[in-house]
Order: structure tokens, then sequence, then C-alpha cells
């Protein structure tokens, strides 16, 4: 799930994701300036920050889930 400054928003986006067809969640923050990864971190994903374009930070966090 990429984010940018989704504090605010992060609870309820993540309450909405059909569990019972997803295992795991990625959380790639896009160098926010909130409180994002703290949210993240409360609510049980742990963040991966990169500070590049979207595209980029998302193949970023897919690689980074993936087994070496």
């Amino acid at each position: 799930m990429p984010a940018y400054n989704a504090a605010k928003t992060l609870e309820i986006t993540y309450k909405d994701i059909p569990f019972e067809f997803v295992d795991d969640v990625i959380l790639v923050d896009d160098a926010s300036r909130d409180d994002t990864a703290e949210v993240a971190r409360r609510l049980g994903i742990l963040p991966y920050r990169r500070g590049e374009l979207s595209h980029q930070v998302f193949r970023g966090g897919l690689l980074h889930k993936l087994p070496a």
C-alpha cells in the first residue's frame, strides 16, 4: 500500500482491506512528513520508507517483501 502523508486516512483504509483475500500488507511510505509511520506501527504494519517516485517506491516495497 503506497502512502504519502496518510496519517489521517491510514487506519480507515487499512480497516477496509478484505483480509479474507490478503495475507500481508506492505506500507511503502514515500518520505511522509506527518505521522504515517507511527500510525502504521500502531496498526501492526511495518512501514518501508523510500524517498523516490511512487512507482519506484512500490517496486522497492515488493522487493523488500520477496524472499531473497
